[in-house]
């Protein structure tokens, strides 16, 4: 019985000193990880739009303030119904967030986080970022797009907030 106590205690003092910082108590789930998201977007973008898609298989969050959508003249041609989803890129002083939670780690062929100069606008980037979580077994496919005259106190607490998803 002694040993089985020493052995616990073993175990309970190796658990406390490798265990990270974050425990799985501070890392947010997907869900509170979209409300803390809106209230970072509502502090610094107060009319910005939200959609938020959670059930028992998905979950992802929209945030979108100030956008435009991007004309594709090859499609002119086609019924509305027939034309490919829109392509939505923020205005200057604008901002577009799109995460999704997927299962399993991420396999995209783009290298995760990175900050890339916008295709579509030499004015706007994309920091692009897929934290993993052990616990569930999902990441999350995070998009934001931005002018680069968005303030760098948001992204960094959008940052923060998006990594803060792989602590677990």
């Amino acid at each position: 019985m002694r040993r089985l106590f020493s052995f616990l205690l073993l175990v309970s003092v190796w658990t406390l000193t490798t265990v990270p910082a974050h425990s799985a108590k501070n890392c947010p789930s997907a869900d509170e990880l979209f409300s803390q998201l809106q209230k970072l977007a509502l502090r610094f973008y107060p009319q910005a739009k939200f959609e938020f898609d959670i059930n028992r298989t998905s979950r992802s969050f929209r945030c979108a303030y100030n956008t435009r959508t991007l004309a594709d003249p090859g499609y002119s041609h086609l019924p509305e119904n027939l034309r490919p989803f829109p392509n939505y890129v923020p205005e200057p002083g604008g901002i577009l967030c799109e995460i999704y939670e997927v299962t399993g780690t991420y396999a995209g062929k783009l290298v995760r986080p990175q900050t890339i100069e916008s295709y579509d606008d030499p004015n706007m980037k994309e920091l692009l970022m897929a934290p993993y979580c052990k616990k569930t077994n999902t990441h999350l496919n995070a998009i934001l797009a931005y002018p680069k005259d968005t303030s760098p106190e948001f992204i960094q607490r959008y940052r923060d907030l998006i990594n803060s998803y792989a602590c677990r």
